[in-house]
């Protein structure tokens, strides 16, 4: 696993992580539990954000899924500096 970065989404840190062994981005909350909102899936024709049910309302408001997954795709992209 390695830290890609971290995002602040409506005032709550999301930690964004490259699972070298999935080559997915996992989202985490940093202080809300449960803290896995949901992953970046690549390798298909356009990248897709797995929401965790536990988080979906809070996913639903404003965007928020798709900001996550516009950072995750970002950060997967230039993780080849890493």
């Amino acid at each position: 696993m390695v830290t890609l970065g971290c995002i602040d989404v409506d005032g709550l840190a999301v930690d964004l992580v490259w699972s070298r062994l999935s080559d997915t981005v996992l989202a985490d909350f940093r202080e809300v539990e449960p803290r896995r909102i949901g992953t970046a899936v690549f390798g298909r024709a356009e990248p897709a954000f797995i929401a965790q049910p536990d988080h979906l309302d809070w996913l639903g408001y404003e965007n928020r899924a798709d900001r996550i997954l516009d950072a995750a795709i970002g950060l997967f992209e230039a993780r080849s500096e890493l």
